[in-house]
């Protein structure tokens, strides 16, 4: 039900009440140096080997989208809380300094943490709790992450290297087919 109040009325409204703001939507996602195994194709009856690793470092992508102009803005942060969270929106908001934005985006609890400190061009709304298929960011990460897979990093310089690559090989155009849900452009009428 929350769900589908959020798809037929609640995006319609966001998008109603904010005319000409830059309509984001924003998560983050983990990346390691754990290996994510994947698919192999091999000769028949051959077992593949896939080289793979456990280390347990890791870095968050925080990033934001906006939908109509498929533009991002990323960064790798070292952690998941609302220190590095207020310094996402401190750098979005110098990055559009022009722009009022509407960030679109779950509820984890750092989210709306008393310490945040939202930026007077931001505003933040919400999709409905334990709703990810809403948010097209995690499509997005889905994407990128399908590039990483069965590779063994050495570091996690390494790592965000190659992320960084991926990230800059997408085009604006592609950027906006993998976040442009049907419901959103009903409700922005694109």
């Amino acid at each position: 039900k929350r769900v589908k109040e959020f798809k037929e009325n609640k995006i319609k409204e966001i998008v109603k009440n904010n005319p000409n703001a830059k309509i984001m939507f924003y998560d983050e996602s983990r990346f390691g140096l754990i290996t994510d195994v994947g698919r192999r194709w091999t000769a028949r009856g051959v077992k593949p080997i896939i080289p793979s690793q456990q280390k347990y470092e890791y870095f968050y992508l925080y990033q934001a989208t906006d939908i109509k102009s498929g533009e991002e803005f990323s960064m790798y942060m070292s952690h998941l809380d609302s220190i590095c969270f207020n310094e996402y929106l401190k750098r979005l908001s110098e990055e559009f300094k022009d722009d009022k934005i509407v960030l679109v985006m779950d509820n984890a609890s750092f989210h709306k943490s008393k310490k945040l400190k939202i930026p007077k061009n931001i505003k933040i709304e919400y999709i409905p709790a334990y709703s990810p298929e809403l948010n097209p960011q995690e499509r997005r990460f889905e994407d990128i992450k399908k590039f990483l897979k069965n590779i063994v990093f050495n570091s996690l310089e390494e790592l965000e290297s190659k992320v960084t690559e991926i990230l800059f090989s997408y085009t604006k155009e592609q950027i906006k087919s993998l976040v442009s849900y049907n419901y959103i452009l009903k409700a922005m009428n694109v």
